[in-house]
């Protein structure tokens, strides 16, 4: 057993299925932070930064839709 913070997107199935259940509904992050990591932007393939890209610019409101 143990006490995660997840965001909504990645558990509703499991939130559904009463294998998850939330402990703390009043504490919420004000905001969330994604990290990509790579070795080096030096020799970065063009479909990589491609993709970093697109997570930057739609992610966000992506995710404000889910919660």
């Amino acid at each position: 057993m143990g006490v995660s913070g997840l965001p909504l997107y990645a558990c509703t199935a499991e939130l559904a299925a009463g294998t998850l259940k939330v402990v703390l509904p009043e504490c919420r992050p004000k905001a969330g932070h994604l990290v990509v990591l790579f070795p080096s932007r030096r020799g970065m393939a063009p479909a990589v930064r491609a993709f970093v890209d697109f997570l930057k610019a739609e992610l966000p409101g992506l995710l404000e839709h889910k919660q």
